[in-house]
């Protein structure tokens, strides 16, 4: 068991990498599936940006094309921001 007293101090203000047994990547607005999907990690630094890197097991759609086209076209966050769910290897659940 994991007291979130003790995440702080684990987390906060220092490098991390959280390796994860699955991460699953949605749209912004959209819960009904992703459109990245597999094993990865995240990693945060110190200033506290964090990043995180999908080793993806989700077939190239169109969804996927169609995000992409977003990212370069437009700057409009409600199309292009994302969510992530993610299970460490210590079963430990983020999402942000």
């Amino acid at each position: 068991m994991v007291l979130l007293s003790s995440l702080p101090d684990k987390y906060v203000g220092k490098p991390i990498e959280i390796d994860c047994v699955d991460i699953e990547i949605y749209r912004f607005e959209d819960n009904q599936y992703p459109i990245f999907k597999g094993p990865g990690v995240i990693r945060g630094d110190k200033a506290g940006r964090l990043s995180y890197k999908v080793y993806n097991q989700i077939q190239l759609n169109q969804d996927i094309v169609t995000y992409f086209k977003q990212i370069g076209e437009q700057n409009d966050p409600k199309k292009t921001n994302l969510r992530l769910c993610a299970k460490g290897y210590d079963g430990m659940k983020w999402s942000g």
